[in-house]
């Protein structure tokens, strides 16, 4: 490729993705091999200010060093910073798969390096060939629409500028520029999986799919405009399906999912975003029935609870307060801990100075069933001697000097209808629009009062 043609292209996908601008300063991942060298050189003609990081795993012997002394060459040439890891013996020692922990070991050098250094931009040299093996090997693997679109231009700290160009272009570009580059001889084997769909399944595809490639890459930005969409879909049910969020759990509507025509969709991919496998998302998000409750692990400390008409997610091995449902009007006790109890009594008179761990009302005022539960962000009561004006619970627990944890355990009742009727400790609520009996009492306190 004609390298003026090169970089203006190059330019106008910067300037198309907004992954950069003149005035940052870049921190360049180069490896010694053909795509960094090209990103660097290119991005160099282009004017940017840049800083060169460079890994060293210590795999392969002394080619391992004759990169790492290309790269700090190359930098000290064009007087450019020059950083340097080494990985010794880390990577040896590590379990699992060696490939998978060097990538992890490199990317967390490289963004804590911007980090320390204030720098916005790491920029990466992956190419459309790139692109085309992870988007095979994401289908492969299973991945949804968010994984089939394959890799962003820009996401969180990383910039990929090379992503339209082929390996042919780029090859074409530093044999005209007269680029010295380094070729990684564990690329010409077939050890690892992206190097069989390299060597063996993109060339077979080429022959039967003739020009593949530019489809599927094609499709892979149609996926990203649908990914897009699909986000904010996303995001608008979860704001309309959220009940609750604090410190120890996060606490959907579970009823109100299951009656949305996108309720199976949005469970799914909720629990697939917080770490649990398709599979088990798409079993769960199908069988949470009304009457069986379930408790699933993600197996990294994430727990999904289904408790009709719960859905919550909290910390494994984290006690979480429960919430009482009162369906009639009985004499009943709910232990709520070990020490705190809720009593409930029938009475045919209003209970004589009951302070406000107690609350009473005619019968004939209240829509069964009753929900005894924690507070959440959207609560609002209409306090006792205010006219029926109603008040964010939120303000009457900081009006009330509460501290946060004593607010993350705050329960209130409420009714049928969805009023607030009663703050335990804090506020009553104005519904004693009779004076005759029966009277319905409930008693907030310990198990030994």
């Amino acid at each position: 490729m004609n390298p003026t043609g090169f970089l203006d292209n190059l330019n106008s996908f910067v300037q198309k993705e907004a992954l950069f601008r003149k005035e940052d300063v870049l921190l360049c991942a180069v490896s010694g091999g053909l795509d960094s060298m090209v990103l660097v050189h290119a991005l160099h003609s282009l004017g940017y200010a840049i800083e060169i990081a460079h890994v060293n795993f210590e795999l392969r012997g002394e080619d391992s060093f004759l990169d790492e002394k290309l790269v700090q060459e190359w930098a000290g040439n064009h007087h450019m910073l020059f950083h340097l890891k080494r990985a010794g013996e880390t990577l040896k020692k590590m379990p699992g798969s060696l490939q998978e922990n060097a990538r992890n070991f490199r990317y967390e050098w490289l963004e804590n390096l911007a980090t320390e250094r204030g720098i916005r931009h790491l920029v990466l040299g992956h190419h459309a060939g790139d692109q085309l093996e992870t988007i095979l090997l994401q289908f492969f693997r299973g991945g949804g629409i968010r994984a089939l679109k394959g890799m962003n231009p820009s996401s969180g700290l990383r910039r990929r500028p090379l992503l339209p160009f082929s390996k042919e272009q780029l090859q074409a570009y530093a044999e005209e520029c007269g680029l010295h580059w380094r070729e990684d001889v564990s690329n010409a084997g077939d050890a690892y999986r992206r190097n069989q769909v390299r060597h063996q399944l993109l060339p077979l595809l080429e022959d039967v799919f003739p020009g593949y490639s530019g489809v599927l890459l094609r499709n892979a930005e149609r996926l990203s405009l649908q990914a897009g969409v699909l986000d904010h879909t996303f995001e608008e049910l979860n704001q309309a399906f959220l009940k609750l969020k604090n410190a120890s759990s996060v606490e959907y509507c579970l009823d109100a999912i299951e009656a949305h025509p996108l309720g199976t969709w949005f469970l799914t991919d909720l629990l697939v975003r917080n770490g649990f496998s398709f599979s088990d998302a798409f079993s769960l998000s199908e069988n949470c029935g009304k009457t069986e409750s379930r408790v699933r692990s993600n197996g990294s400390g994430l727990v999904a609870e289904f408790r009709y008409p719960r859905f919550l997610f909290r910390k494994e091995g984290e006690v979480l307060l429960p919430e009482v449902c009162i369906e009639r009007a009985e004499k009943a006790v709910f232990q709520l801990s070990d020490k705190l109890i809720l009593r409930a009594e029938l009475s045919s008179s209003p209970p004589q100075n009951g302070g406000l761990y107690l609350w009473s009302t005619p019968l004939e005022n209240l829509k069964f069933p009753l929900l005894f539960r924690l507070w959440r962000a959207g609560d609002r009561i209409a306090p006792a001697g205010m006219g029926g004006k109603k008040k964010k619970v939120s303000d009457v627990l900081s009006e009330a000097k509460l501290s946060p944890t004593e607010k993350s355990t705050q329960y209130l009742l409420e009714d049928a209808g969805g009023r607030i009727l009663w703050i335990p400790g804090i506020r009553n609520s104005e519904v004693l629009e009779e004076k005759s009996g029966p009277f319905f009492v409930l008693i907030l306190g310990t198990a030994d009062h």
